[in-house]
């Protein structure tokens, strides 16, 4: 094994920093996800008659 003294720490290291960023990642999206759920769209209903035209024609 000839990768030098310091690549497990490397490789630890850069596994944690991936790992922790896709939870952040992760967080955020949910964050922003239940905020716009939350929130009361202007032209919600336009969207849900779009949706249900769609649908229907099937």
């Amino acid at each position: 094994m000839n990768k030098g003294k310091n690549w497990i720490i490397k490789e630890a290291l850069a596994e944690y920093l991936q790992r922790h960023n896709m939870d952040l990642l992760r967080a955020e999206a949910r964050r922003q996800s239940i905020a716009a759920s939350k929130k009361k769209w202007k032209d919600a209903k336009l969207w849900e008659e779009a949706v249900a035209e769609v649908w229907d024609a099937d």
